[in-house]
């Protein structure tokens, strides 16, 4: 359920940073500190979903994670 809502919270943000940028609003500080807040929110939480998908099982991954202190390149 987790991982749904923060796809929900991805997309939201996403179509968000989207109509902002093609809305043609007088720009302003304003607007451009929400744009990059939109951009990090959503490219935090992308890569939360990422971590939580894709590198559940870090010792079988080395070669992309190497968290393990017993891989070669790490010593």
């Amino acid at each position: 359920m987790e991982l749904v809502l923060l796809c929900v919270s991805i997309a939201a943000a996403i179509i968000s940073l989207i109509l902002l940028t093609i809305i043609r609003v007088q720009e302003s500080e304003r607007l451009f500190v929400h744009k990059n807040l939109l951009l990090s929110i959503g490219l935090g939480n992308l890569v939360y979903v990422l971590d939580k998908t894709l590198f559940s099982s870090r010792n079988e991954h080395h070669v992309i994670c190497l968290c393990g202190y017993d891989h070669p390149a790490v010593l």
